[in-house]
């Protein structure tokens, strides 16, 4: 530096101290700038994997919601093929036989009615199975003799088929039942012991012994035998 405050330059030249800045200043201060506008490489990674490690996380949660959902469909389906699988037979006279009906079906059958509601589709179809008893016979006489569920015997006793129920006394010496579908298992136990294991298998020859007083019986429960047959198919 000369005496007035002149720097010379090594390639040649002079410059006042004043316009120059210390090496040491001018370096700390480019490598801040540096630093500020540059990102580290070890946070510009971290970063990186958090972001990966989080979209991973959601493709996933969208891909199992994704997969939990078909699932669920695919379980319904199935369920409502399995239901609608089977197809209703059409009823005859004979009360031994394979009435084909679902759930679905006896339930669209007791629709509107006073036995809607009320569970009795399974007991319905246990008691077909155990006796071989045609479920739309089952139905049929449930109908007639609890005038859909409307009677005072089935309203008061549970007690949907007029059982035990002799002329004279009916309502004091009917069976009383705790449950609508106890009464229908009691159908079905006494059509199998006292009717079917004596040679009753028909509808005709049930309603000499069950309804005697009544000749238009058999021709009753016949009509909404078919009745309901039409209504599922």
């Amino acid at each position: 530096m000369t005496d007035n405050g002149w720097l010379a330059l090594i390639g040649g030249g002079y410059v006042h101290g004043r316009y120059a800045v210390p090496l040491s200043e001018q370096t700390d201060a480019q490598a801040a700038q540096t630093d500020a506008s540059v990102p580290d490489p070890a946070k510009k990674r971290e970063v990186a994997i958090l972001s990966s490690s989080s979209a991973s996380v959601q493709h996933r949660l969208l891909t199992n919601d994704a997969e939990a959902s078909a699932a669920a469909e695919a379980v319904a389906e199935t369920a409502a093929e399995a239901d609608d699988s089977s197809n209703p037979v059409k009823p005859t006279s004979k009360i031994m036989s394979d009435s084909g009906m679902t759930r679905a079906h006896i339930a669209a059958l007791l629709k509107g009615t006073k036995l809607q509601g009320l569970g009795l589709e399974d007991v319905i179809l246990g008691v077909e199975e155990k006796y071989g008893i045609n479920a739309f016979f089952i139905i049929a006489v449930m109908k007639l003799e609890s005038g859909n569920g409307k009677s005072t015997l089935s309203r008061t006793k549970n007690n949907l088929f007029g059982l035990n129920a002799i002329t004279g006394d009916a309502h004091r010496k009917a069976f009383t039942f705790k449950t609508k579908g106890d009464s229908i298992r009691k159908f079905g136990q006494l059509i199998n012991d006292n009717y079917i294991g004596r040679g009753y298998t028909t509808i005709e020859k049930v309603a000499r012994k069950y309804c005697p007083a009544n000749g238009l019986w058999a021709g009753h429960v016949r009509t909404i035998m078919r009745g309901d047959f039409k209504k599922l198919v």
